[in-house]
């Protein structure tokens, strides 16, 4: 495998789960402290209660725009092995098949001409 090929699909499968994963826990986290403001202070101050609510959804569009940049790279990385395989399979199947797989020779003939 082409090691261009590998190390693109490596980080493009890591952002695609960590992304995700890294904005839901900002997310969680982010509630919590919006929770612990409106328990503080309760409705009296929603100027601190909405820069929380903010940081929430920063970070779950933060998570959602990795996830989206990870599936990508894993496509170019699927797109970059798919396109130096096909270059270098023909290559490879005429020295065991001379006509290539599609093409089969046909069985010999039975008598001598």
């Amino acid at each position: 495998m082409n090691p261009i090929a590998k190390w693109t699909m490596i980080a493009g499968g890591a952002l695609t789960l960590g992304g995700p994963i890294l904005g839901l826990l900002g997310t969680v986290l982010g509630m919590m402290f919006s929770f612990k403001t409106l328990g503080i202070s309760g409705v009296q101050n929603p100027e601190s209660l909405s820069s929380n609510i903010s940081t929430v959804l920063v970070s779950t569009a933060c998570g959602i725009i990795l996830g989206g940049l990870g599936i990508f790279i894993l496509i170019a990385g699927s797109s970059i092995w798919l396109l130096t395989r096909r270059q270098t399979k023909p290559i490879e199947t005429l020295k065991t098949e001379p006509c290539g797989p599609l093409y089969p020779l046909p069985p010999p003939a039975s008598g001598d001409r």
